[in-house]
């Protein structure tokens, strides 16, 4: 607050000291003759001579003093450098009086030939200092007063930055966005947010993957060991063959999976206006090559603000999950509902039960239907679908199908066409 105060504070009052500087200044070069002193440079000269011609010196500079509100010196004629013009004006009895922008003093020469100075008196003290003073003072209080609540946000937001520096990713600013920097500590929370999941996902995603990683490994070494004591047996030697290379493929289909998991949570959203028709017409012609029958159902409006490429390998993973728990029949579409962009993958499965709707979304989570080695996949393809949805600020939802009495996946996600 200190610093943002000197340096704020600082900044107004020099440029209100300017401003002031720059009005007097302004009004020394433009205001015309004093009317004081051109009153004393046309009364003066005869009222002097008068006063010195028939009183005392004394008494003389008390009466020129007080009658003229202004200033008495007397001096030699000698001791006043007079300038030629002043020199002739006095020669026929005139006063001198100064030239624009000089002193002003009006020189008279008296009858023994000294030079009388009238000055007259400067002005009373103004009030100006005064009121620079105040108003200086009243700038100050209300600089504090503005930014006393950008203080405080600073301080709570230096704070909440100091927290998640020290590794608490549970720190959040939790400030309104009303407030001076409300903006800026929202896209803080969310930003923290995020890293929050991306470091629990990672986690996770560690813990998962050395376990599912234990068991095609724990199979490949069995089935090593085994091919290793076989005894020339062909037909049993081809069939630990055949387990050894399905291991291997779950393995490098799971490394697969992990490889594009890992890409699509680094890999930055390219948001552009996307055709949701064409999406969904060119993941189910991939279904149909499969043998399922599809149905599409698209809207009116049919342009969103998407990735494209992230947003078909989305519609394709579920189209994938779909074909692979289903039973031939698929259903896909397209909607808008209150701002939203929706896409919604159903098909004529089992379903997904209520329980576990939440729980498969998560890395390597599978229902317990299909943990067989043909239909179980690697379980990472849900996961990669809920990390791009939220990439772009949307969910996941599950639910059944009423059409097909499946299972239903629906994309939703704010994506105003651009």
């Amino acid at each position: 607050m200190r610093s943002i105060f000197v340096r704020t504070y600082a900044t107004l009052a020099s440029m209100v000291l300017v401003a002031l500087i720059a009005t007097w200044a302004w009004g020394l070069a433009t205001r015309g003759p004093d009317p004081h002193f051109r009153d004393l440079a046309l009364n003066g000269p005869l009222m002097v001579l008068e006063s010195f011609a028939s009183l005392p010196d004394d008494q003389a500079i008390a009466r020129v003093e007080q009658g003229l509100d202004a200033e008495v010196i007397v001096r030699p004629s000698d001791e006043v450098a007079l300038s030629e013009l002043a020199q002739r004006r006095m020669a026929v009895g005139l006063p001198s009086v100064p030239s624009p922008g000089a002193e002003p003093t009006v020189l008279i020469r008296l009858a023994d030939g000294r030079i009388a100075e009238l000055r007259p008196h400067g002005p009373p003290p103004g009030r100006w200092p005064w009121l620079t003073a105040l108003g200086l003072l009243v700038l100050g209080i209300g600089t504090a007063w503005q930014l006393r609540p950008l203080d405080r946000s600073l301080d709570q937001l230096a704070r909440a930055t100091e927290r998640l520096a020290s590794g608490d990713l549970t720190a959040r600013v939790g400030m309104p966005a009303t407030g001076p920097v409300g903006e800026l500590a929202a896209r803080f929370d969310a930003m923290a947010a995020r890293l929050q999941r991306l470091v629990q996902g990672r986690t996770d995603l560690l813990l998962a993957v050395s376990h599912e990683l234990r068991t095609p490994l724990q199979r490949i070494r069995l089935a090593t060991e085994l091919l290793a004591d076989s005894r020339g047996e062909e037909e049993e030697r081809r069939s630990l063959a055949d387990a050894l290379e399905r291991d291997l493929d779950e393995l490098d289909a799971m490394v697969g999976e992990l490889l594009d998991l890992g890409k699509v949570e680094l890999e930055a959203v390219q948001l552009e206006a996307v055709d949701l028709g064409e999406v969904l017409e060119e993941c189910a012609d991939h279904a149909r090559r499969l043998g399922c029958e599809v149905q599409i159902a698209l809207p009116d409006r049919r342009t969103a603000a998407a990735d494209p490429k992230l947003l078909r390998r989305a519609v394709g993973n579920l189209v994938q999950n779909a074909v692979r728990y289903g039973n031939g029949h698929l259903r896909m579409s397209a909607s808008w509902e209150a701002g939203e962009a929706r896409i919604a993958v159903e098909d004529d499965g089992e379903g997904v039960p209520e329980d576990q709707r939440d729980r498969i979304l998560e890395p390597f989570v599978r229902l317990e239907g299909a943990r067989d080695r043909v239909r179980g996949g690697t379980g990472l393809g849900l996961a990669i679908v809920q990390r791009i949805v939220r990439q772009h600020g949307g969910e996941v939802y599950i639910g059944r199908s009423e059409a097909l009495g499946g299972a239903r996946f629906e994309l939703r996600w704010s994506a105003d066409a651009r």
